[in-house]
């Protein structure tokens, strides 16, 4: 079989050479990098793109010839209006232009190879081949034109269409979608009959409106997109041609009544349902719930903004506020939010909501030498000793005082610490960062090296117990390490102890990798230490001593309906032991009660919670149909697209 980087090699310098021969008198220029022939006209950049086939490789076995496939096609691109388009718009801009695609061929002799550009294929390999031939139509000839033909008529033929689109006008008549958004406002980027996109406007104000009055007769979430789209349509109106809109339409969140629902996990843990909200008119990101029973709700907005909304204990809106990133700061992606140890204030990103009224921006220091950068922070703690709240940004250690005011910029020089993961503990005066892969590092916070340890490359999750005298580092590798951290003692934990003679044999001969531990959890006593692999692994240590508990539910019970292969679940001996082997059904999250006296794993996102008492035996399986979260130890919530419910714990 002939190697891949070798078909790429072909179309990217033989085919390439042959194209450029007729592109380059024409002003283009060939980039190999990109496969793309560029030639640029005023604003615009005229393109003819170089694509590998589906297939690239034809053998003829009745002429004996050989044929490598390829494609051609052009399009316009404006990278000024690209550019401004997702500073005021969306980030991606769709293509403007694009030509028709021609499928080519061009005849190969033997002499085009070398021996290194031949492998011998596994049979999976034959087989992925295969599929990928049949589905891409392999050697069918239809459609395909020769390399002559190509350069004769069809390449000028992109070329000439090039040239007459590059042109805003032309462009806007050729457009494919009579309201495409992207088009008209070309032309306000061009100054070219502005009338016509303020008809725009009016037209798909009217239109929206009367799309969103359908959807409210079926339901408020069937409208509840729309709402939002026409909101930001109306946004849109306003800043690039300052025409007033109005949405006579309003999302909100809403208190429905009570189902008056229990969950009674123990005897002492039973939870009362306090509050049910319907949410179902907004995109949750997240919540949480702070020790007095106020609520924080984040709503994923389009594109760059979120809404930050808190309610009280009964529901009441105290709070609800939309933000979004500074000028040169990049859209937010998925960001840090919660409760603030000590100050019990809930925090957005670099954002503090303080009394559940006030919004206090941390603000994040600007690079002076880039355009853009980052906005999303790492860590956000509070050092109550000091009265100091902390982030940690890129490689920037940031003190704030408690008017939101920066006071210090700790610059975390080490070019190879990955902040990514890091986290800042205000207890122990501790700033925790990686190197790559394969080094955690704790730092003091001058910045100061005080410990680092060492974990098997691609093991970046890591918990410390809650008295700090242990670490573990887990995640992609069969082996986690485990750090006694008073001792300096480190070992080996094997949630999948493929050590173990047959085990892999007698358990997952059909599955080559991902035996690590996707989950960890030390209980809240430091007694034992709760983890999650991958296939279905649920396991245990007690500490000190790291005695490995495998736990094993009734099957019955892990037989969820979602499971990929329910017939695989069954209990194997090995030796002395006995273990559980499993597909899917993985633990998604762990949760303590009673201070370790019982704990939950989570599994399938919370559709189903598995107790267990501290002694590793299973108790109950409970099923919710609903992500689960605990909070502040006294709330427990299942949440939906369309509600939260809150639980509180019965004193």
């Amino acid at each position: 079989m002939i190697k891949t980087e070798s078909i790429k090699n072909l179309i990217y310098q033989k085919v390439a050479d042959i194209l450029n021969e007729t592109l380059e008198k024409k002003g283009y220029k060939y980039y190999k990098s990109k496969g793309q022939f560029v030639k640029k006209y005023g604003i615009f950049h005229q393109i003819v793109h170089l694509y590998q086939s589906n297939s690239p490789i034809q053998y003829i076995d009745e002429t004996e010839k050989l044929f490598l496939h390829f494609r051609v096609s052009g399009e316009i691109e404006i990278p000024n209006y690209e550019k401004w388009y997702s500073e005021n718009v969306e980030k991606h801009l769709q293509r403007l232009y694009y030509t028709s695609s021609f499928q080519t061929r061009i005849p190969l002799t033997f002499e085009d190879f070398k021996n290194e550009d031949f492998y011998e294929p596994s049979k999976s390999q034959i087989f992925k081949n295969a599929v990928t031939v049949a589905l891409g139509g392999g050697g069918n000839n239809e459609n395909v034109i020769e390399i002559e033909q190509l350069i004769s008529d069809k390449l000028p033929e992109i070329v000439k269409d090039l040239e007459n689109k590059s042109n805003i006008a032309n462009l806007f008549e050729s457009r494919e979608h009579p309201n495409s958004i992207r088009h008209f406002l070309l032309l306000l980027y061009g100054n070219i009959s502005n009338e016509l996109v303020i008809d725009y406007f009016h037209r798909n104000y009217k239109r929206q409106i009367t799309e969103i009055e359908e959807k409210l007769k079926i339901s408020e979430a069937e409208a509840s997109r729309n709402i939002e789209d026409l909101n930001f349509f109306i946004g849109l109106a306003k800043k690039l041609l300052n025409i007033e809109l109005s949405n006579p339409f309003s999302r909100s969140i809403k208190v429905v009544p009570n189902c008056n629902e229990n969950i009674d996990f123990t005897e002492k843990s039973k939870y009362k349902e306090s509050l049910r909200i319907n949410i179902s008119q907004f995109k949750i990101a997240s919540h949480h719930i702070d020790k007095f029973g106020n609520i924080l709700v984040i709503s994923d907005n389009l594109l760059e903004t979120k809404t930050i909304f808190i309610l009280n204990k009964n529901g009441v809106i105290l709070f609800e506020k939309e933000i979004q990133p500074r000028k040169g700061f990049e859209r937010f992606g998925t960001f840090k939010t919660g409760v603030i140890e000590y100050t019990n204030e809930f925090f957005v990103n670099n954002y503090i909501i303080r009394n559940n009224t006030e919004l206090i921006e941390l603000e994040l220091p600007k690079e002076k030498r880039k355009k853009t950068q980052k906005s999303n922070i790492f860590d956000l703690a509070y050092d109550s000793k000091k009265e100091k709240y902390l982030i940690l940004y890129e490689n920037h250690f940031l003190t704030y005082n408690k008017n939101g005011i920066l006071e210090n910029d700790l610059i975390i020089e080490y070019k190879e610490y990955r902040n990514y993961y890091g986290r800042i503990f205000p207890e122990k005066q501790w700033i925790v960062t990686q190197k790559k892969d394969k080094e955690l590092f704790i730092l003091d916070f001058n910045g100061e090296v005080i410990n680092s340890f060492e974990y098997s490359n691609g093991n970046f999750y890591y918990n410390f117990s809650n008295d700090f005298r242990y670490l573990v580092c887990f995640f992609y590798a069969v082996k986690s390490q485990f750090f006694n951290l008073e001792s300096g003692k480190k070992e080996t934990l094997w949630a999948h102890p493929t050590y173990i003679k047959d085990y892999k044999e007698r358990m997952y001969n059909d599955i080559h990798h991902n035996f690590g531990m996707e989950r960890a959890k030390f209980s809240p006593d430091n007694q034992y230490l709760i983890g999650g692999a991958y296939h279905g692994k649920y396991v245990a240590w007690t500490l000190p001593k790291l005695e490995r508990k495998e736990l094993i539910p009734p099957i019955e019970v892990i037989s969820f309906e979602n499971n990929r292969n329910e017939s695989t679940i069954e209990l194997v001996q090995l030796g002395k032991e006995t273990f559980l082997k499993n597909r899917g059904n993985e633990i998604t999250d762990i949760f303590f009660l009673e201070n370790g006296g019982f704990f939950l794993t989570e599994h399938d996102r919370g559709k189903h919670l598995l107790l267990w008492d501290r002694n590793f035996e299973f108790i109950k399986n409970f099923s919710f149909k609903a992500k689960t979260n605990q909070h502040s130890n006294i709330y427990f919530t299942k949440s939906t697209k369309e509600e939260i419910v809150v639980y509180k714990l019965e004193e």
